[in-house]
């Protein structure tokens, strides 16, 4: 017969030996930037093989971070469209961007200036401004915005734009000839496929989005049909919703509009705003109230939810 292997496992080996194995991990401090101009190289090694050709890299000619990001994220080279390089490049750009505001307010500093010059420089919400997202941008678009109003007058239209990413045919059949170079039926994937896709290629997403309002608000400019009159100045702002789809919030100046409180401003906002819902059973109905109100009812709330029930099947 035979003779069977016997195979120890390390734990055995370890009991016989009586040896003791201490395995200790040095840690060190994260890399500075300024000590290793060549991090990025180092750190996106799939991206950088060879560990050249970084941000870094020595150019002929030289190029802002804002330039090099943005022509490796819209490059064909899908490598650059991953959420990680993505997170990176915005922070180096905005580490950017803050490094030339505080040379600004640093040369205000050493040349003469006023006093009011040299105390706004020492502001910190003059450095923070320019980066997208802080209370310091936001605190700069609503005085422009209120300059607009001042100026201008009230807007015409508050509009807010929303996109259903994850059931657009043309979105998805976008990423998908960018991922597979192929077209697809959207109908033929299921809802975690297409979300699979919105959420490895956020950028391709956000971009097409933004395509879409520019082509919309091209459309205000020059085609009077759309309102009836034509749009002469907007403002715009992006959000992005828990899931991360974005919708757009935006206020509108028309040329030339009606009194509203005259006849032809009567009908300019009636044809121009309407409301109606289609329903064909109380549970529909019922549906969509417990939707909007998150089932957070009181007993005075239901009285009244309940009267509009009757009144919508009553007409």
């Amino acid at each position: 017969m035979e003779k069977k292997l016997k195979v120890r496992n390390f734990f055995q080996i370890i009991e016989e030996q009586q040896t003791i194995v201490n395995i200790s991990r040095q840690t060190a401090p994260p890399l500075k930037l300024a000590d290793h101009p060549q991090v990025e190289d180092l750190g996106f090694v799939r991206l950088f093989p060879t560990g050249k050709f970084g941000y870094s890299h020595e150019r002929r000619i030289k190029i802002t971070p804002h330039q090099y990001f943005r022509t490796r994220l819209l490059s064909s080279d899908q490598r650059f469209s991953s959420t990680e390089y993505l997170l990176y490049s915005l922070c180096r750009v905005e580490e950017y961007l803050i490094r030339s505001k505080i040379s600004v307010c640093t040369n205000v500093e050493r040349q003469d200036y006023d006093a009011a010059q040299q105390q706004s420089s020492l502001n910190l919400h003059f450095y923070i401004r320019a980066i997208r997202g802080t209370s310091s941008y936001w605190n700069l678009y609503l005085s422009e915005v209120l300059s607009m109003i001042q100026t201008l007058g009230g807007p015409t239209f508050f509009m807010t734009v929303s996109y259903d990413d994850i059931n657009s045919s043309d979105l998805i059949n976008v990423i998908n000839q960018y991922k597979h170079s192929e077209l697809v039926d959207p109908t033929s994937l299921s809802y975690e496929e297409k979300r699979q896709l919105l959420n490895n290629h956020p950028l391709l997403s956000a971009r097409y989005f933004n395509h879409r309002i520019q082509s919309l608000l091209e459309l205000y400019k020059t085609d009077e049909s759309v309102f009836g009159y034509r749009m002469i100045h907007f403002t715009a702002r992006i959000e992005f919703q828990s899931r991360g789809s974005p919708h757009c919030h935006m206020l509108l100046w028309l040329d030339k509009v009606p009194e509203i409180q005259s006849e032809e401003g009567i009908k300019f906002v009636e044809r121009n705003i309407s409301c109606a819902l289609n329903v064909d059973q109380r549970e529909t109905v019922e549906n969509i109230i417990d939707t909007l109100i998150q089932k957070r009812v009181t007993k005075e709330n239901q009285v009244i939810i309940d009267s509009i029930i009757l009144k919508v099947f009553a007409n």
